[in-house]
């Protein structure tokens, strides 16, 4: 869940350096969800979310980064549809060897499925 951050209260320093100690270590995996969830009522946007994600992408890559829908707690923010609409814009800004990644190779290395 991005190590659950502060959203709403703005929280961003503290939580940044702790993904960051995370990152360093080789057999850590970050879940790409929870992130709307942890905006103020009514403010998860993209936009509101950007730092977050930017920073997650910078310190793991696009290889350790598995998405997750978050469901059902995804719907103390807008939903999960509102989520995948942001997912789409966050992984269309990247290539597409690292949006697949992200959306699907990494989760089947992960737990050693096939699809």
């Amino acid at each position: 869940h991005c190590g659950v951050p502060s959203i709403a209260a703005g929280e961003l320093d503290q939580w940044s350096k702790e993904i960051k100690a995370l990152s360093e270590l080789p057999n850590v995996i970050c879940k790409l969800s929870g992130l709307m969830a942890y905006c103020a009522p009514d403010t998860s946007s993209l936009e509101t979310i950007k730092p977050y994600v930017d920073h997650v992408l910078n310190c793991f890559g696009a290889d350790r980064i598995v998405w997750g829908s978050d469901w059902p707690v995804v719907n103390l923010g807008k939903g999960i549809q509102e989520w995948i609409n942001v997912t789409r814009d966050i992984l269309s800004n990247l290539s597409a060897n690292e949006a697949e990644a992200i959306a699907n190779l990494n989760a089947q290395k992960i737990y050693k499925i096939s699809l």
